[in-house]
């Protein structure tokens, strides 16, 4: 997992798969950036290849916390796999929504380290 810090939210880039194995650390991790108070968080899933329940119970807790801080969770660039998933298990609104522009990337090198542990 990575993540890049803009000036408008985060961008969480995961890859692998999202499932009981790995959605405690996603939700760690997101709690963890969370503190950051970013306005949008996007979750990059280009290279997401598998998502379970486990994973999609991550995704609805991370947006269920954002909506109660005021802020914008959301997907993008999900492969079909993982757009079909979520399609059918009703969370299509959390595919590609348009979203602001961000800028003044940069990374965060602690997520880069534990996504390298994955």
């Amino acid at each position: 997992m990575q993540a890049l810090v803009h000036k408008q939210g985060i961008e969480v880039r995961i890859a692998g798969e999202l499932d009981v194995y790995t959605a405690f650390m996603f939700t760690m991790a997101l709690k963890r950036l969370e503190r950051l108070e970013p306005a949008t968080i996007i979750v990059d899933m280009a290279d997401l290849e598998f998502i379970d329940s486990s994973g999609l119970t991550a995704l609805r807790e991370a947006r269920q916390r954002a909506d109660q801080a005021g802020r914008i969770l959301t997907t993008k660039r999900p492969g079909a796999r993982v757009r079909r998933f979520l399609t059918l298990a009703g969370e299509g609104a959390l595919l590609d929504p348009p979203l602001p522009h961000l800028t003044n990337e940069k990374s965060d090198p602690q997520l880069e380290q534990e996504g390298a542990s994955q």
